[in-house]
């Protein structure tokens, strides 16, 4: 077997072909088969195969030293000579005997050569040379993307690049017009910066003097008010109960406007709303300072403008009476928005679901859930045993009669049992006029505990009556269920 081919010859041609952007991609080897027919008859060549094999796998100044047959085929020429991995290659077959064949690589006639090589060059510093000359080319290209890299120095809210030597593009005929990109991490303020300070300052210093500076307008900051707060403090059972809220927060600017909006559930109305909390009132809550001068501007749906004069860091605490709530129960989302002379200052929006703000969580009232299919029955001792007074259990209830009332409902909202020591609990409240007398009082629902359409019992007692509120615990429920009829009845 000999070989032949057209090869690199030093270390630093492979190097520079490379950076000037010459280097071939393939390297042509051909490989001649030759054969006798006795050991006294001359050579004859049989086939020559040619295979380009990738360029960075001869190694430079080399010559071929030893070709090993891998796998040899169990058939004589043709052979195709290929790198594993490569594609098929052409045999051109000599002889009379013989056709023009074109073997595939991989099949029966194919044979696997491997070439040893001959080096004159030290290959250790020929691969160092190289790294150091590719690594330079990586850092230009790097220059290309990120031509600053002086390291910032960032102290309270000034940051400075000090360029020397290295820090720039080597090319400087190519900085001019140059573009410097950089991400910074920043807090913003606590509180808003006044507009004419509300700006970022660039400056080019050289030496003692300045080379060119620039300022950009900065993005408006508004701070978070803290320490929010929004009790209901009236019980309302009807969608036509007005409602006192409890407002409670601290600025972090100063403020001399308010304003409120009821974002969740929708349809809150402020339109006969007013300031409630007038006058000191007592209260055991450490540094109080009682309520907070508010004046209503504006109202209307859901939405009330109060004015008042709030220093910064101030707690602020007042009550709005005769708010019309929504019918529909959940969490309450409010927003707030402060102003000092039309300038936004403070302001906290969606707030606030349970944890948030994450540092600093506001404190909002939970509406009730509606009942639905609401029924009601009054029945005198006449009315609930008609066999004992066929007569008296025909006519009407009598005043200041005692009477058995009965409520059927069902929720429309799933509700669990919070904890084990705070279990569920109905409330029932009646209208003016009645009186719920002290006694026994029942709940029942209607899973099939018994006989169809029968309710169930459930386990229950008064925790607390007065003429106008009772309160009936449930024992051993752990949740009120959707699609399931509950009853309550007591005595008024």
């Amino acid at each position: 077997l000999s070989l032949r081919g057209s090869l690199p010859t030093a270390a630093t041609d492979a190097s520079d072909m490379a950076l000037t952007g010459t280097l071939p991609s393939q390297v042509e080897l051909c490989l001649r088969a030759h054969m006798r027919k006795n050991a006294s008859a001359p050579l004859h060549q049989v086939s020559e195969h040619c295979a380009s094999v990738p360029f960075e796998t001869v190694p430079p100044a080399a010559s071929p030293l030893v070709v090993q047959v891998l796998q040899p085929s169990s058939h004589q020429p043709p052979a195709c000579v290929t790198q594993a991995g490569s594609s098929s290659v052409n045999s051109h077959v000599y002889g009379n005997d013989k056709p023009k064949v074109n073997c595939a690589c991989g099949s029966r006639e194919a044979i696997i050569v491997q070439v040893l090589w001959r080096a004159r060059a030290n290959l250790s510093a020929h691969l160092e040379f190289w790294q150091k000359r590719h690594n330079a080319a990586l850092d230009l290209e790097r220059f290309d993307v990120f031509p600053l890299r002086a390291m910032p120095q960032c102290r309270d809210n000034v940051v400075t690049w000090t360029v020397g030597a290295g820090d720039l593009h080597p090319e400087t005929s190519l900085l001019n017009g140059t573009t410097f990109r950089f991400r910074l991490a920043w807090q913003n303020a606590r509180r808003p910066a006044m507009p004419h300070h509300n700006f970022w300052v660039l400056s080019h210093l050289r030496g003692s003097g300045v080379a060119g500076s620039d300022v950009v307008e900065s993005w408006p900051v508004v701070s978070r008010l803290r320490y929010v707060v929004v009790d209901l403090l009236t019980e309302v059972l009807r969608p036509t109960d007005p409602a006192e809220l409890h407002f409670e927060f601290v600025t972090v600017s100063p403020a001399t406007r308010l304003l409120i909006r009821g974002d969740y559930p929708k349809f809150y109305d402020f339109t006969n709303a007013n300031v409630s909390s007038t006058g000191q009132q007592l209260s055991r809550r450490l540094l109080w300072k009682g309520f907070t001068d508010m004046v209503i501007q504006k109202a209307s749906g859901d939405e009330i403008t109060l004015k008042f004069d709030a220093e910064a860091k101030a707690y602020v605490r007042f009550r709005l009476g005769r708010v019309s709530i929504p019918s529909l129960g959940g969490q309450a989302l409010f927003s707030l928005f402060t102003w000092i002379h039309n300038i936004p200052q403070d302001e906290i929006q969606l707030c606030c679901p349970p944890g948030y703000p994450p540092a600093n969580p506001g404190r909002i009232f939970r509406l009730p859930h509606r009942v639905a299919n609401l029924r009601g029955s009054l029945q005198s001792e006449y009315h609930q045993a008609p066999a004992l007074y066929p007569i008296a259990s025909t006519m009407a209830k009598r005043l200041d009669e005692e009477c058995l009332v009965s409520f059927t409902f069902q929720v429309i909202v799933g509700t669990q049992r919070p904890s084990a020591g705070d279990p569920l609990l109905m409330v029932v409240r009646p209208p003016v006029g009645y009186e719920i007398l002290t006694g026994q009082s029942k709940v029942y629902d209607s899973t099939r505990g018994g006989a169809t359409g029968s309710l169930r019992l459930l386990p229950s007692f008064m925790r607390y009556a007065s003429s106008s509120r009772a309160e009936v615990v449930l024992v051993e429920q752990e949740a009120l269920k959707i699609g399931v009829d509950y009853q309550v009845t007591l005595n008024v």
